[in-house]
């Protein structure tokens, strides 16, 4: 098996993992993340989604050592940073969450996804309308994002700018059936996880 045809199948095993992740079918996600890094070791994303789906799973050892594998592939890496602080944040690591957010917080984002897993950070020191503005970035970027139009209401309640936060369910609704629209028509690739997909929750 030549270089090139074993990489087109550690995409392929990744991108079914994709699929059953979006459906909640864990353990499906979590089959097929091990068949791309099995032919892989150095996919950094197949890492990231094992990472998630095993914190899903409630393997949380398990699913920091991933996203640990995918730092030392990448160790500027936003979402690998975001994620690992996420799952601290939820075991009441709190000291060591927050280290990973303020290694975020040095960071640049360049795409959608990247704005939206930077917010969380700003959040955990109490920075919320610096979290407000990376999920305002994270939309100008891709308008369907709708995880940073729920992160957007959730800031924007803290805030207690409530009529804002309506304002922004009424667009997040809009965005969602343009979104729906965008991929029954197939203008919108399913596996674009630059600007898509992002598996930062608000804990």
């Amino acid at each position: 098996m030549g270089f090139l045809d074993k990489f087109k199948n550690a995409k392929s095993w990744y991108e079914k993992g994709v699929s059953f992740e979006k459906r909640e079918i864990y353990g499906k996600a979590l089959e097929c993340y091990d068949k791309a890094l099995e032919l892989d070791l150095k996919y950094l994303n197949a890492w990231q989604g094992k990472g998630w789906v095993l914190f899903c799973l409630k393997e949380y050892e398990g699913a920091l050592d991933a996203y640990d594998k995918s730092l030392n592939l990448k160790p500027d890496d936003i979402t690998s940073l975001a994620c690992k602080g996420t799952i601290l944040k939820f075991l009441e690591k709190e000291d060591e969450a927050k280290e990973c957010y303020s290694n975020v917080l040095k960071l640049n984002p360049e795409s959608s996804v990247e704005w939206l897993n930077k917010g969380p950070a700003f959040e955990a020191f109490g920075r919320y309308e610096d979290a407000l503005k990376c999920y305002e970035n994270a939309i100008e970027l891709y308008r369907e994002n709708l995880g940073a139009w729920m992160a957007k209401y959730g800031v924007l309640k803290k805030l207690e700018r409530y009529e804002d936060a309506a304002r922004c369910c009424d667009e997040a609704i809009e965005a969602k059936f343009r979104s729906i629209e965008d991929q029954r028509s197939e203008k919108t690739p399913f596996f674009n996880r630059k600007n898509k997909f992002s598996r930062i929750p608000k804990l």
